[in-house]
């Protein structure tokens, strides 16, 4: 009885909540109502006001600012009641921040809202559930990839780790390849070290009297793999260098100049498979004696073999000290997006035409940055995640964010770590977060490397993973309504609402009309892919028992009995709730179909 009361109520709210929707909002989602079935909610926590209609002197009670200051950008975040736009609910709030990451959170035990609506003015917005230390509740904690130890190619101990580059070999091997050097990161004693299943640092390529760095990564060619590595000498001069290396990773073999121009610094950050049979290799450059103070160039390299390489030849650069740490993501259109660094607050894009062999001029992103490292790749999926600093002054705050549609919208916001959940200062340049990696292994879980940087002889790798981190959870489309609904993971401490891509943020968030939460997922537990289309796969600690796809009417459109594999194909696109049985357990878990 209690179950069905609890139902009504809910449903009696939903409806209530969207009749209001549509005669004071201009959302344009109409006539939403359903039904969720009883195993989907826990009711024995509490998340006490979670909404905004209790003020004392202009704060929130029970939220709080997620950040104050964030380097020395001070009273970053403002709040104030809504007054001035259309509300969906009874109550929304304002949330102004002048840093990208900016906004208020609340601390939660166990019960959330299943949704909540967000309305943003200048700038992306999200909803975020965060663990204590702020970082992503998503994501595992943070581990250090290496302790300092002894160097094979030079004297004394390893004091600068860093330039993560992971594969997964044939036989299920996953290295780890990192540069290290002694005294400090501009040492010209030091090579590329390897880790094979988290075992000891073995010395990997060791070039003397050069720094030798693990970018631009490794390349499959099928019956071999090539490693392409950054070499600079005393001379301030560097080359790209590129190495066979057997399948198996055991041997190293022609180990041959690449690519160099004379009195230049030439880098390359990483290279992509192109449709044609080609490999492309973005470079960026810069005279040996304008390093610091630039112009640095953007080019185009292309080869077939990693013997001789093509040079597109028409250089482009950009404001202030130029472009730099150039990332290639293939887009839908069969082009390439080039995104670089610059040092003008925010990342540059270039796009380049393989079919016309053009190299358009960079513009402008919506990602406001220090100038400070970022990553970008695709998925397995084609889709394409981006890793950046995400505020302006200082290198502080590290997050991700995917999207499915070329960069125009994204998802999956997520901060991956801050300078405070490692015991640093938010308020001084050092320590600070730097350059990126991000690896997807076979199961979909990804696995995050980042550097800290105390001291030029004192720098770390550190990783984080995550397996269910696909969320719908950053609202894009400014000046309307956008509803969100997010699972709360396990761990969680408290939840976000954040001004999340472009400074200056302005967002209203709406008060969710009921509290109850889709049950927290287990971390122990693996659903992937998410979004789905083909076959979802299950991978779990305990034996499944069964497995029904609910949608949100609450009707079961699919039962299977102890399955691994669950066909996706004949459902329709849309949003369901996949309910797994394990023996007395029941995990409830939201997926996305697509067609």
């Amino acid at each position: 009885m209690k179950s069905t009361a609890l139902i009504a109520l809910i449903l009696f709210s939903l409806c209530y909540k969207f009749a209001n929707a549509e005669s004071k909002s201009n959302k344009t989602a109409a006539d939403i109502s359903f039904s969720i079935p009883d195993s989907i909610f826990k009711t024995e926590d509490i998340f006490s006001n979670p909404g905004f209609e209790d003020w004392d002197e202009n704060t929130l009670i029970d939220w709080s600012k997620v950040i104050d200051n964030v380097g020395s950008t001070i009273g970053n975040v403002k709040v104030m009641p809504e007054q001035f736009i259309k509300i969906e609910g009874d109550f929304s709030v304002k949330v102004e921040s002048t840093e990208p990451f900016g906004g208020i959170e609340h601390a939660i035990t166990g019960r959330v809202p299943l949704s909540w609506s967000v309305y943003p003015i200048t700038a992306k917005a999200a909803i975020h559930y965060a663990k204590e230390n702020g970082t992503s509740a998503f994501f595992n904690e943070h581990s250090l990839l290496q302790e300092n130890f002894s160097l094979a190619c030079s004297p004394g101990f390893s004091s600068a780790i860093r330039n993560a580059h992971v594969l997964r070999l044939d036989n299920n091997d996953y290295i780890e390849l990192f540069s290290a050097c002694s005294t400090s990161e501009t040492s010209y004693q030091g090579g590329v070290y390897m880790k094979r299943n988290g075992g000891e640092p073995s010395l990997f390529i060791h070039f003397p009297e050069h720094r030798t760095w693990a970018w631009p990564g490794v390349i499959d060619m099928g019956v071999k793999y090539v490693f392409v590595t950054m070499r600079i000498g005393q001379d301030g001069q560097q080359h790209l260098y590129a190495t066979d290396v057997s399948r198996d990773f055991t041997r190293t073999l022609n180990d041959r100049l690449l690519f160099d121009i004379p009195a230049t610094n030439v880098q390359c950050y990483s290279m992509i498979a192109l449709p044609n049979g080609k490999f492309l290799l973005p470079i960026v450059y810069a005279d040996v004696d304008k390093v610091s103070s630039g112009p640095w160039f953007l080019d185009i390299l292309t080869t077939t073999d990693f013997r001789t390489v093509t040079r597109l030849n028409t250089p482009k650069t950009y404001n202030g000290r130029g472009l730099m740490e150039a990332y290639p993501v293939r887009l839908s259109t069969g082009k390439v997006a080039i995104l670089c660094r610059t040092n003008q607050g925010h990342l540059a894009k270039a796009i380049y035409d393989p079919v016309k062999n053009q190299l358009s001029e960079a513009t402008a992103t919506e990602i406001t940055q220090p100038s400070a490292g970022s990553f970008a790749k695709n998925l397995n999926d084609n889709s394409i995640i981006l890793s950046w600093l995400a505020n302006i002054n200082m290198r502080k705050i590290l997050v991700m964010a995917v999207s499915d549609d070329d960069m125009a919208t994204w998802q999956s916001y997520h901060v991956i770590m801050t300078s405070g959940a490692m015991d640093h200062s938010m308020n001084t340049p050092l320590p600070y977060i730097h350059q990126p990696f991000i690896f997807e292994d076979n199961d979909g879980t990804l696995i995050c490397y980042y550097e800290e940087v105390k001291a030029s002889n004192d720098i770390k790798l550190y990783k984080a993973s995550a397996s269910a981190y696909r969320i719908n959870n950053v609202a894009n489309v400014v000046n309307r309504w956008n509803e969100i609904t997010v699972d709360k993971p396990l761990g969680a401490s408290s939840i976000q609402l954040l001004n999340v891509i472009g400074s200056n943020g302005i967002a209203f968030f709406d008060q969710p009309t009921f509290t109850d939460v889709i049950a927290a997922f287990d971390n122990r537990l693996s659903i992937y892919p998410n979004p789905v289309r083909d076959y979802l796969r299950i991978t779990s600690d305990d034996p499944v028992t069964s497995v029904d796809i609910i949608d949100l009417k609450g009707s079961i459109v699919g039962s299977y009995a102890g399955a691994s594999e669950i066909p996706m194909s004949e459902i329709k696109k849309g949003i369901y709730f996949i309910k797994l049985t394990r023996g007395a357990k029941i995990d409830i878990v939201k997926v996305i179909k697509t067609e």
